[in-house]
């Protein structure tokens, strides 16, 4: 493949990938979802695209270990780094068949990614990749040593601007909780950094009590969207199957 830093020959089939532009980013638009699943015996797993390095604060190597003690806490069965550079991530050819590849080699049944409707574009090109990818996957010529897969469904996470979601995940207070803790354990995000005035977005680096306000506020709001205590947002481009949504 194109990046052939991350090797996935080993690792076991999985349910469920969630792909992210950066680590903490499916903590976030999928952490709950990932561990109510894992609680149901399924595979779940985690590919990083970036190590996040254009961040102010820590450093990339910070953030990998990070990223590994909260797919701990949420029961995550894989994580990887693909080490594409944080803020230049582009849809191009090379990255888009490494994905295939990988996706190719874990063979997930389900696929989530970011929404392209984000403020940082990493995100869009990240969706738009995995989206791309996903289909390449299935392309029986793509590559000789690897036999075709297509993920049954595709999913994006929660957009910035809320809008009603194809289907919402059940959490239980504990699965938000975790959620919440897997989010905290980035600490290299929450250090007192400083910076030239108005350079550091307050949006971007909440502090602890803040975060958790978004956590159960977010899993809040989408929950009762449909009736229930709290909730994980997802968005379809096409319809779903009512009887296997999550294609599982």
């Amino acid at each position: 493949m194109f990046y052939p830093t991350l090797d996935v020959s080993e690792v076991a089939a999985l349910d469920v990938l969630a792909v992210a532009a950066h680590p903490g980013d499916a903590e976030w638009f999928c952490g709950g979802t990932l561990l109510a699943l894992a609680e149901q015996g399924k595979r779940t797993g985690i590919l990083d695209l970036s190590t996040g390095d254009m961040s102010p604060r820590g450093i990339p190597q910070q953030r990998v270990a990070e990223a590994e003690e909260a797919a701990r806490i949420l029961g995550v069965a894989w994580r990887g780094n693909l080490g594409l550079p944080d803020g230049r991530l582009e849809n191009n050819i090379m990255a888009r068949m490494t994905l295939a590849g990988i996706i190719r080699s874990l063979k997930p049944r389900v696929a989530l990614g970011p929404h392209p409707d984000r403020r940082h574009p990493d995100h869009r090109y990240a969706w738009e990749m995995l989206r791309d990818a996903c289909y390449a996957a299935g392309w029986p010529k793509l590559d000789d040593d690897l036999a075709p897969h297509r993920p049954a469904q595709i999913l994006r996470g929660a957009p910035d601007t809320p809008a009603p979601p194809s289907l919402v995940m059940p959490l239980s207070r504990a699965q938000v909780e975790a959620k919440f803790e897997a989010l905290l354990a980035y600490r290299s995000q929450f250090e007192p950094f400083e910076t030239r005035e108005g350079f550091e977005d307050p949006l971007e680096f909440p502090g602890e009590s803040e975060r958790r306000a978004r956590v159960t506020a977010f899993a809040t709001t989408y929950g009762f969207s449909v009736g229930i205590e709290f909730g994980e947002p997802f968005y379809a481009e096409g319809p779903l199957n009512a009887r296997h949504p999550f294609g599982l």
